[in-house]
């Protein structure tokens, strides 16, 4: 009877490679810790707690909107959180500086949010009512490809309450101190 390391031959006259008496469980093992370890990766970045700076897009649903959260990179990343404060519970939302902030309430904080917008920005209205800016309309980044527009960055201002131009409206926010000249069409 002859013994390699790569063939057995058994007593029966049959033959196996040792490989698949080792490689196979070994792959299976290797694949599942590769697997476990991005999934638990991927949670672990997920379940990262909400911070200042950190951008969100708006969906527009039936009655509400709704802020889901994006890179900043992204086109669609309209809106920042500019300060973080506390709720007073029940989902009711703390309160923002001055301005005109969008208050997004959970269960321990609220996130105030100011337009995540740069000189040269399109906006439009997005919500179920896009007639009006209100609570369930709000203004979001656009394309300026043609498309009707509500109005065009023409300046961001930081560290100043003024500064546009006379033909422009002004949105300002108290903290972090941003004024942002928006010009319709």
């Amino acid at each position: 009877m002859q013994y390699t390391w790569h063939l057995r031959v058994h007593l029966d006259g049959r033959r196996t490679t040792v490989w698949r008496q080792w490689i196979v469980p070994v792959v299976l093992t290797a694949l599942s810790v590769v697997g476990l370890t991005a999934l638990l990766g991927h949670f672990r970045q997920e379940s990262r707690p909400d911070a200042v700076g950190d951008c969100r897009s708006v969906r527009s649903h039936l009655k509400a909107l709704s802020y889901e959260k994006i890179d900043c990179s992204a086109y669609n990343a309209s809106y920042r959180i500019a300060v973080i404060v506390p709720s007073p519970g029940d989902r009711k939302p703390g309160t923002c500086p001055f301005g005109p902030y969008r208050a997004v309430a959970g269960p321990e904080q609220t996130e105030c949010l100011v337009l995540n917008a740069k000189t040269g920005d399109c906006l439009e209205l997005q919500g179920p009512r896009r007639r009006e800016l209100s609570e369930r309309a709000v203004l979001v980044r656009a394309e300026c490809n043609g498309a009707p527009t509500v109005a065009k960055v023409s300046a961001v201002l930081t560290g100043s309450a003024g500064g546009c131009e006379p033909r422009d409206e002004a949105i300002y926010y108290a903290q972090p101190e941003t004024t942002i000249c928006l010009r319709r069409p």
